[in-house]
């Protein structure tokens, strides 16, 4: 996992626009393989964000 620490800099965090995580369902052959993928995904991101 890359590091958090250079946004842990004074005025780091205001330059930040936003996040996102990668996820392609065309790799995921059901509904319930992507929401299987996406779920810890958006739940890590949530609790870094």
């Amino acid at each position: 996992m890359p590091s958090l620490m250079p946004l842990r800099r004074p005025g780091a965090a205001e330059r930040v626009l936003g996040t996102q995580f990668q996820l392609w369902p065309e790799f995921l052959p059901t509904y319930q393989a992507l929401r299987y993928a996406a779920w810890p995904r958006g739940c890590a991101l949530a609790e870094v964000a």
